[in-house]
């Protein structure tokens, strides 16, 4: 599998809008556009994408609202490689 980084949301969102993207895995804040608006942006564009949220924060009601509107799961930071590929194995297509 092919893995690019982005540096924050507007640079993920362009990645988007040039090729089919599997996962994504989102942190809940960022600077600018935040991680559940940019959740939100992602499933207008390519609704099959997988979205894993992850959160260094206790804000319960953005993520119940990330979960609620098809998140697959919100991870606590720090969050682990292991954790990461155990998520993205059940989530990408299997080829």
């Amino acid at each position: 599998h092919l893995v690019v980084t982005a540096s924050g949301a507007t640079e993920a969102l362009s990645y988007l809008e040039e090729g089919a993207i599997d996962v994504v895995l989102s942190d809940v804040r960022m600077p600018g556009i935040d991680g559940v608006e940019t959740f939100l942006k992602i499933k207008e564009t390519l609704p099959e994408c997988m979205v894993v949220m992850m959160t260094g924060h206790a804000d319960q009601s953005l993520i119940k609202n990330a979960l609620r509107e098809g998140a697959i799961t919100c991870l606590r930071k720090p969050v682990s490689i292991e954790q990461v590929l155990e998520i993205a194995s059940k989530a990408l297509p299997q080829r």
